[in-house]
Parts: structure tokens; C-alpha cells; sequence
């Protein structure tokens, strides 16, 4: 063999070999998986979402409530949830908006020029950017108290039409025979508990009266004689004439 023909052997047996290099494993070339996945490489930011709960004293509490949704909308938000009640004079209104994370701070303020500041506070959590999927929201819950004006209630005559004397002498015919039948109750109960003990009183009373101990013998009490009346004495004088 040629020194020529050498050659051109091993330069085939160099090209076979490169190609079996390409073409082998999963048939791709080797460039293709330093290709990135997609999504990229996780992010390692982090960013803080808050819960703020705020509670006011308003005096209106629809136009709090109209405003409060404005702001709301202002900065971006949205109300998730709405609740109104009432407990003996004050009305109360919880109100649950979600706000973008970088307009609650500006949102917040704008929610304590509703009215009086109650109570307030904050709790924050860091989580990393973009967890939720898309546009970080905190959320803002919103307590409104409203003290209810007292209504006056101004007494009313009773109508003709509710003037019946018929059924008001009914009713009293009916109050007054209660109140006889309960003093009949009362003189029964007199005559049974405490008549024969006044009975019983009345005849030893009356016998000591007829009757005395004397010596240790009860004997007839004597009856005070009246004295005899006293006749007038009529004294005549006889004039002697001599």
C-alpha cells in the first residue's frame, strides 16, 4: 500500500469517528443541552407584604364607607369583603381591601383621614419576589365605628277607633272580682285559723267574770247589791196654836 493510500484511510477513519461522536447518546448535539430552562434560575429577592388593621370613629358612616372604596380604587386595589352590624347604639362596618404592597404604605395614611384613629396595627412577612405569581397585594382591613343618634319616641293618644267601654268595663268588672274574691279568701282563712281561738278567749273572759278562787274553791263571784234609794224625809212642824 501507497503512502498516499494511508492517508486517505486514516482521514476516514477520523471522519467516521466524528460523526459517530455526533450522532450518539440521544442523537443531539451536544450544544443543545447547555441550552438555559425556561423560567431562568430561581430569584433570590425578597420583598415584604403587610396586614394592616385599622380602626376609626366616623360620623358618617356611608360617606366613610363611599370614600374608603375610593381610595381603594386610587391606589390600585380592590375590596375583597364587606360586613355591617350593629350592637346596641353603635353601627360597625369591617372593611377588607387588597392593595398593591408599593402603594399600602400611601393607602394606608389615606385610610386614617376617614376619622378618628382607634386602634391600629401592623404585621409584616417577607416572602420572595414574585411567590404569588405576578403583583405582590397586602391587605388593609378597615373598622368603622358609628355612634347611632337615640331616637325619640313621643307618646301617642289612643285612637276612637281603640276606645272600646265595652271591654273597659269588662276588665274592670274583672280587676274588681279578683280583689273580692282574695278578701273572701282572707276572711276564711280568719274565721278558720283564728275563730275558735277568739272562741275560746270570749268564754274564759266571760267566766272569770261569773266565777272567782276563793280559799282554793272556785265559787260564784257575789253580785253587788245596789244600795236602797234614799227617801227623802219630809219633817212637818205642827204649829200649836194656842
Amino acid at each position: 500500500m501507497s503512502r498516499l493510500s494511508r492517508v486517505g484511510w486514516a482521514v476516514m477513519a477520523l471522519l467516521g469517528m466524528l460523526l459517530m461522536t455526533g450522532c450518539g447518546g440521544t442523537g443531539e448535539p451536544s450544544l443543545i443541552a447547555a441550552q438555559p430552562q425556561e423560567g431562568g434560575a430561581p430569584s433570590h429577592e425578597l420583598e415584604v407584604i403587610q396586614s394592616i388593621w385599622i380602626e376609626l370613629e366616623v360620623k358618617d358612616l356611608n360617606a366613610a364607607i363611599g370614600r374608603g372604596n375610593d381610595f381603594a380604587v386610587l391606589h390600585g386595589g380592590f375590596q375583597q369583603d364587606a360586613s355591617l352590624s350593629t350592637e346596641g347604639q353603635v353601627t360597625r362596618a369591617v372593611l377588607i381591601y387588597s392593595i398593591p404592597t408599593k402603594e399600602v404604605e400611601l393607602a394606608r395614611r389615606a385610610f386614617l383621614g376617614l376619622g378618628r384613629v382607634l386602634d391600629e396595627s401592623i404585621a409584616n412577612q417577607v416572602v420572595p419576589v414574585g411567590s404569588g405569581g405576578g403583583q405582590s397585594f397586602s391587605t388593609i382591613t378597615v373598622v368603622l365605628h358609628s355612634p347611632a343618634s337615640p331616637t325619640l319616641t313621643l307618646p301617642t293618644l289612643p285612637s276612637t277607633s281603640t276606645l272600646r267601654p265595652a271591654r273597659t268595663f269588662q276588665n274592670a268588672f274583672g280587676v274588681f272580682s279578683t280583689l273580692a274574691l282574695a278578701l273572701l279568701d282572707i276572711v276564711i282563712w280568719l274565721v278558720v285559723v283564728v275563730g275558735p281561738f277568739a272562741l275560746v278567749g270570749y268564754g274564759i273572759h266571760a267566766l272569770l267574770r261569773r266565777y272567782q278562787f276563793r280559799d282554793g274553791h272556785l265559787v260564784r263571784r257575789e253580785l253587788p247589791v245596789a244600795p236602797p234609794s234614799a227617801q227623802p224625809v219630809i219633817s212637818s212642824s205642827t204649829e200649836t196654836r194656842e
